[in-house]
């Protein structure tokens, strides 16, 4: 798996579907529904255009993010970065991943994408380390083998501690 990839464009048609970008920002949508319903605006053309609004922001969000994520596998290490605005870097070694999810749900099952989770070990919490909401399927299980691959070659995670700590031993009698 070389060079930089970026998630399925089909990302894009799941985003809209489902609208998932929008309900990240309902805090901005039901106040200017409940002022347009206040106003009187919602006759069908204001339900219609309210609509559409919904659509296209929703699509404008997910071409965005789309645009704007891309990962590899490069070094010894997962390098996945998103965000237009507010820019996010994730980089997981390969000698932390203890395991790699792959799943979709029915509507990604439909469209040819998946989800890829990788869970890292150290991340100190019940979150994934890195997380690819819309991979090809192809590429999905692609990458979840050439990750469980490097990373049986790579060993045991190193043991979390203080830097320059020697691992725990045996506790002498």
């Amino acid at each position: 798996m070389d060079g930089v990839r970026r998630l399925d464009p089909r990302t894009v048609v799941a985003r809209v579907a489902t609208l998932s970008a929008l309900r990240r920002h309902w805090g901005a949508v039901v106040p200017l529904v409940a002022v347009l319903g206040l106003q009187g605006g919602f006759r069908v053309l204001g339900l219609v255009g309210v609509l559409l609004l919904i659509v296209l922001v929703s699509a404008a969000a997910a071409a965005v993010e789309w645009f704007f994520t891309s990962y590899q596998v490069d070094t010894g290490r997962l390098v996945v970065q998103r965000g237009l605005l507010r820019r996010s870097l994730t980089v997981v070694p390969i000698d932390r991943i203890r395991g790699v999810d792959v799943h979709a749900s029915a509507l990604q099952r439909l469209l040819g994408i998946a989800a890829v989770r990788v869970d890292a070990a150290a991340t100190g919490g019940t979150e994934d380390e890195a997380v690819l909401d819309a991979v090809g399927v192809g590429d999905a299980r692609e990458l979840r083998d050439v990750l469980l691959r490097q990373a049986r070659a790579a060993g045991p995670p190193a043991p979390a501690g203080p830097a320059g700590a020697a691992a725990p031993g045996p506790v002498p009698p």
